[in-house]
């Protein structure tokens, strides 16, 4: 019921939009632990590829995407072992007038204008993820599918 706050930053020129739209998930995720004391957290995304991913349901296709999907688990695992949060992750319709999404649309588009950089810690997982896949692709790619 409490809206904490509006972030946005530009994340490079070859950042897609579900590596964004995990980042801003990981960040939400962030925020929640250092300011929620207690409670529930709804989390709602049109990115049906994030929540399908996190909830196992789909599979991590995309090398770049597997250690940014990890590191939601990994905090949402986080914040409900606390004990202090319950997190719930919903996927709505996007451009479908729901308030905070067109708001979330807004500062992208606000963000990849101004060129001002996200968080250094988002860019460093960002940066790390890219590598990690890129790895994980040339194995693949050495040894072949499973």
């Amino acid at each position: 019921d409490r809206e904490l706050t509006y972030q946005s930053g530009f994340l490079g020129e070859d950042v897609s939009n579900n590596q964004a739209e995990y980042l801003a998930l990981i960040a939400g995720l962030i925020l929640a632990r250092d300011f929620i004391y207690q409670g529930k957290l709804e989390i709602y995304t049109d990115s049906s590829l994030v929540v399908n991913q996190v909830a196992g349901r789909w599979q991590l296709r995309a090398p770049k995407l597997v250690t940014l999907c990890y590191e939601v688990r990994s905090r949402m695992r986080g914040l409900e072992e606390s004990g202090r949060i319950s997190v719930a992750l919903h996927h709505i319709r996007g451009h479908q007038g729901v308030a905070g999404n067109e708001r979330a649309d807004t500062l992208a588009g606000v963000a990849a204008e101004s060129r001002k950089w996200a968080y250094p810690s988002l860019i460093s997982l960002l940066k790390r993820s890219e590598h990690e896949g890129r790895q994980a692709s040339q194995r693949l790619h050495r040894t072949g599918p499973g």
